[in-house]
């Protein structure tokens, strides 16, 4: 039986050659493409984050206007007859942001998730949104992106409403509201963030819908752009204790009409 004929001499080089030219065009074609393709997701992200700032604005007039007609900010929740957390506020807002119609629609008298109210979990404004996170969650309009700081020396301890004048001298670092990504919490629903929990995921550079960066609203009612991961010295500065002892705060919130 004859041979096979042989590749004639260079035949294998010249065949690794022509490959690695191909090659060299088709990353050439594809360079400019992952190029625009990384330059327009990150247009997408920086306009999504300034839309959640322009929300956490909007929350941050809430919360003063709110403040401002009670004396308080509203109770992180409010409790039904048996002690138990039943309303939110994200509930107790709405009527200072143009949410008076979803307001008369919620009944106080049963929890977040009674018969009536479960209804509205799917009416979720959109000042709770945050594009980046309804993205990652499915486009869903019920999960919220905003929560409250709460827990023991925050503006929403766990056992009354309080106020901003507790941390005059400290409102630039007192964090009242945090994106919080993918957090599966309904709107209606009284839950929100502790600051313990707060602290560990900054540190960790975690629980925001952006990449490298929180939006984060303080007790001075601006808006500000937390770098993650938080450096230590930084976080140490976050979240002070209040420099009053309050006088004479209400119990729980006020709950209109």
């Amino acid at each position: 039986m004859a041979d096979p004929p042989s590749d004639p001499p260079g035949h294998s080089e010249l065949t690794v050659r022509g490959w690695m030219r191909r090659i060299v065009v088709i990353a050439l074609v594809l360079a400019p493409i992952t190029w625009l393709y990384r330059a327009v997701n990150s247009a997408r992200e920086a306009a999504r984050r300034s839309q959640c700032v322009g929300v956490l604005s909007q929350l941050s007039l809430a919360l003063a206007n709110y403040e401002s007609a009670y004396g308080t900010l509203p109770p992180a929740v409010v409790p039904g007859p048996d002690g138990s957390p039943w309303h939110s506020w994200r509930v107790l807002v709405l009527p200072y942001m143009e949410g008076h119609a979803l307001y008369a629609s919620y009944r106080f008298d049963e929890p977040w998730d009674g018969p009536n109210n479960r209804r509205l979990i799917d009416q979720m404004p959109s000042i709770f949104e945050c594009p980046t996170d309804q993205a990652k969650q499915g486009g869903s309009t019920r999960f919220t992106s905003v929560v409250a700081l709460v827990g023991p020396g925050t503006c929403f301890p766990p056992d009354r409403a309080a106020n901003t004048r507790e941390f005059d001298g400290v409102r630039d670092q007192t964090v009242l509201l945090v994106e919080l990504g993918e957090s599966e919490i309904p709107w209606t629903a009284p839950v929100d963030l502790d600051l313990d929990t707060f602290r560990d995921q900054a540190a960790r550079g975690e629980g925001s819908p952006h990449p490298n960066l929180r939006n984060v609203q303080y007790a001075d009612f601006r808006v500000r752009k937390l770098s993650l991961p938080v450096e230590p010295d930084t976080l140490r500065r976050l979240c002070p204790p209040p420099t009053s002892t309050p006088q004479g705060l209400p119990a729980q919130g006020s709950v209109e009409g």
